[in-house]
Formats: C-alpha cells, sequence, structure tokens
C-alpha cells in the first residue's frame, strides 16, 4: 500500500503502517490541520480497497497527525495550485469519485474502523469519524459541520448520517447552525463510542483495535454489513440478506473455534478466517 505524496512535500501526506493485523491510516497534513486535499484522498480510497481483500487484516485505525484529526477537504491551501475556473459540473462529476467514495469504502470495507479523533473533527473530517465502526475522541475534542456557514450545503454523507444516528432535531442543530459540540456531549448523544483523557488517546485506541483483532473477522465484517444494510432496505429484504451472513459465518473456521471453545468452557482464539 503505498502512502500519498503532495507535489510540494518529501514526506507522506497518508502514512500507512501494519501493527499487528491492524492496519493504521494516519493523515498526515498537520500544516493544514489534516485537511484532505485530492492525492491525500485518493491514497485513502487506495489503501481503503486494497484493506478490503487483504486476509491479513483484522481491523482498520483512521486517525491524524499532530493536534488534529481532520478539518474536512481542503478548500484554499497555500499549497493548491490556481488554475481556471473548472467547466460548470466539476464538483458534482468530481464528489462520487473522490469524498463520497472514501465515505461508501468507510462503510463498505468488512473489517472493523475506529476512528481516533482528537483536537477538530469537522466537514468531511467529521463525515470520516462517523462512517467509522467505533469512535473513540480525546478529551478537548470538537466536532461539527461547518457547511451553512460557508455558504453551501453538507457533502461526503453527513446529511444521510446524522439524522440515523442521532435524529432529526440534533442533526439539524449540527447542519443548520453549525454549532460545536463537545466530545463529551458527543458521546451523550450517542455520536461517538468514548472521550479518554488526550494522552490516553493511543493506548485506548490500540486497546479497541486488539479487541477487534482477536474477534471473529468474518461474523464481525458480516455484522457490520447488515446493520448498515437494514437502513436502507424493508425488514423481510432485511432478514433474508440476513439469513444469507448467516450461512457464510456458519462456513468460517471461527464459526467452529466458537462453538469448540464453548464447549470446551474456555475463550475462543479467532484467526479471522
Amino acid at each position: 500500500m503505498a502512502a500519498a505524496t503532495s507535489d510540494a512535500r518529501t514526506e507522506p501526506t497518508l502514512i500507512v503502517e501494519r501493527r499487528n493485523g491492524v492496519l493504521w491510516l494516519t493523515i498526515n497534513r498537520p500544516a493544514r490541520r489534516n485537511a484532505l486535499d485530492g492525492p491525500t484522498n485518493d491514497a485513502l480510497i487506495a489503501a481503503l480497497t486494497d484493506a478490503s481483500t487483504d486476509d491479513t487484516l483484522r481491523a482498520i485505525v483512521l486517525t491524524g497527525a499532530g493536534s488534529t484529526f481532520c478539518t474536512g477537504f481542503d478548500l484554499g491551501g497555500a499549497d493548491q495550485p490556481r488554475t481556471a475556473a473548472p467547466r460548470t459540473g466539476s464538483v458534482q462529476r468530481s464528489l462520487p469519485v473522490g469524498p463520497h467514495r472514501t465515505i461508501e469504502l468507510l462503510r463498505a470495507v468488512q473489517l472493523p474502523i475506529i476512528a481516533s479523533v482528537r483536537g477538530y473533527a469537522c466537514g468531511m473530517g467529521l463525515h470520516l469519524a462517523l462512517a467509522a465502526d467505533y469512535v473513540v475522541a480525546a478529551e478537548g475534542t470538537l466536532l461539527f459541520d461547518p457547511f451553512v456557514q460557508r455558504g453551501f450545503n453538507a457533502d461526503s454523507g453527513g446529511s444521510w448520517m446524522l439524522p440515523r444516528i442521532i435524529g432529526v432535531a440534533r442533526a439539524k442543530e449540527l447542519l443548520l447552525l453549525g454549532r460545536r459540540i463537545t466530545a463529551e456531549k458527543a458521546e451523550a448523544w450517542g455520536l461517538i463510542n468514548e472521550v479518554v483523557p488526550d494522552d490516553q488517546l493511543e493506548v485506548a485506541t490500540d486497546a479497541v483495535a486488539e479487541e477487534f483483532r482477536r474477534s471473529a473477522t468474518v461474523a464481525v465484517g458480516m455484522t457490520k454489513w447488515l446493520v448498515n444494510h437494514g437502513l436502507d432496505h424493508d425488514f423481510k429484504t432485511h432478514i433474508d440478506t440476513e439469513a444469507v451472513a448467516v450461512e457464510l459465518c456458519l462456513r468460517s473456521d471461527d464459526f467452529k473455534e466458537g462453538m469448540k471453545a464453548m464447549r470446551e468452557r474456555r475463550d475462543p482464539d479467532f484467526t479471522g478466517r
């Protein structure tokens, strides 16, 4: 998996590393508060695409370098080339293969994804966290959607995910007013999973990643798929899909190990296969 490097930089803008079966993806543009540019987002898409078929992986961690997680897509960075006005419809054409594709992959990859968040998670940065499966945030983190305050509506799935996670009223509060909420309030609302002291963020993230790494990866992936599938389909369609997922899980080595461990009254030793 290759890391992205902008033309003006020599260090990678997306750091890709493996730690004992867990893939760590670190957005590395601290001078821009880890706002995504095109090459970095493309590298994130490539890394997630590769991970989706990598049988050696058990979980993914998405985080940001330095003091902030991600402040969205970089709309005005000093390193952005100045060109002629784009052709009409350029945003509509580019979003599906850029930011929107990233969010789709975070939801689609059948591995548990942990967002490890500190500082700011705003705009697309907030949506990256929402598309993950588990969010650990440091105390002092602020989460918000500033789109309307900039004169346009939310993109990258924010207006779809927020109402489903925290309800319509609270979603409108964030989307229409752009209010900033603390990590503590976000946890109380059910927007994120846990808040930890800043100096404990990586330790807490490692603990969740290890829990997922030791779990039945096939069953976790199927369950993630089912939860997301159920948001878009009626009950009968969903339970039919659920039956297919159960059939696949029953064919896994982890199912056999889980049943054996239950009979032997011990903890299972899952291999993720």
